[in-house]
């Protein structure tokens, strides 16, 4: 029977911690990578550098969006259907590496995290959908207007 400090799962009757056969010294290499990456990716999306980063991408989008009009130039259309798919892959990737240092638990403990993982998602969704020709294009989507809201980032 183990003692409260002891796990019955990690403890063998030698006392050593039992290992999966793959675990060896490329596994326990990986792991040590990975806890330094994460650590390093942790300090970055903790630093003012990022924060400020996430900031302009948001200003940027706000202007993208701003800058639609009625009867607009088709260049102006292309332009701004580019900025929108940069800008939402630059959100995703935002989004994964906080969820990756952060963790997914940390990550969604923020209202922040869940409402820019929905918004983020559902941009995905839409984007293949447009660009599949399952849906068409509203001109200013649901999501990206909903993106506007990312600006109260600013107001945290």
């Amino acid at each position: 029977m183990p003692s409260e400090t002891e796990s019955a799962n990690t403890d063998n009757h030698n006392g050593e911690e039992n290992k999966s056969p793959c675990c060896g010294p490329l596994c326990r290499h990986w792991r040590r990578w990975n806890r330094f990456c994460r650590r390093k990716c942790r300090a970055a999306v903790k630093s003012v550098t990022f924060y400020w980063l996430v900031i302009i991408l948001v200003f940027l989008n706000t202007l993208t969006i701003a800058s639609e009009h009625y009867n607009q130039a088709d260049w102006l259309t292309k332009v701004q259907d580019v900025a929108n798919k940069v800008l939402l892959a630059m959100f995703t990737m935002e989004m994964l590496v906080k969820m990756y240092s952060l963790g997914l638990q940390a990550y969604f403990v923020s209202l922040f995290n869940r409402f820019d993982c929905f918004v983020v998602c559902g941009g995905i969704v839409e984007t293949i959908l447009v660009e599949l020709a399952f849906m068409s294009s509203l001109g200013i989507s649901v999501f990206r207007c909903v993106r506007l809201l990312r600006i109260f980032k600013v107001t945290r």
